[in-house]
């Protein structure tokens, strides 16, 4: 009988994940709904009409405005890249651990000497075998060299190829994307101002990718056990 694992996929790990963090952009909406809620409040306030029947509810409401909303709306939206990219990130190095257990077995025993040497290049790859994911700033170079080492996929990032952009063009969109994730989780600054809908582009573009990257290790994979 088969083992069925009940394991979630790092695809559907990150599916859920950006789930999540949509409600960071919903916090960016809620903002807004309420300051445009406070000024509508405000103006029935000032209006003396005795035929209104909202005014002597809304009288002696004490109205504040949504302080530095700006400010506010900014922040969320530079959190949401970050995460944006760790999840990113989480979703490589659980596609790339799941690859090296199930073809690391399958490999040739080698002397002590190349496996050591081996295992220093996993290291300088940031990968860990053990699942300690000391793999980091997730751009088209590291990631390379990820898969590289983990599964033998020679440069995973020619695979992808989306219908609007060739493999250059989503790795110099991937590489910014992971730039602005940079500056701001370092100087919570970034060059550019950022929005919701940008950062909802960036999240469908980004997931793409990673479905991408993940049937090109299953295809990988699948062609190896079954040689």
């Amino acid at each position: 009988m088969p083992i069925i694992s009940l394991q979630k996929s790092p695809l559907k790990t990150f599916s859920q994940r950006m789930a999540n963090i949509a409600q960071l952009q919903q916090a960016v909406e809620d903002l807004e709904s309420l300051q445009r809620m406070v000024n509508k409040l405000k103006t029935l306030q000032l209006r003396e009409s005795e035929n209104d029947p909202l005014q002597p509810a809304v009288k002696d409401l004490e109205l504040k405005q949504v302080r530095h909303l700006p400010q506010k709306q900014g922040l969320l939206v530079g959190c949401y890249v970050v995460l944006l990219v760790a999840g990113w990130q989480q979703f490589l190095q659980g596609t790339a651990l799941n690859a090296f257990q199930t073809l690391d077995p399958l490999l040739p025993d080698l002397s002590d000497k190349d496996e050591r040497k081996r295992r220093k290049q996993l290291r300088r790859a940031g990968f860990d075998i053990r699942g300690g994911y000391p793999f980091n700033t997730p751009n088209v170079k590291n990631t390379d060299a990820l898969f590289r080492v983990a599964t033998g996929i020679n440069k995973i990032s020619d695979a992808w190829t989306t219908e609007e952009l060739p493999s250059d063009k989503v790795c110099t969109r991937l590489d910014h994307i992971v730039q602005v994730r940079h500056n701001v989780a370092h100087s919570i600054f970034s060059l550019e101002a950022l929005s919701v809908e940008e950062n909802f582009d960036d999240m469908q573009f980004v997931f793409t990718i990673a479905s991408i990257t993940s049937d090109r290790v299953d295809e990988h994979v699948k062609n190896i056990t079954d040689a």
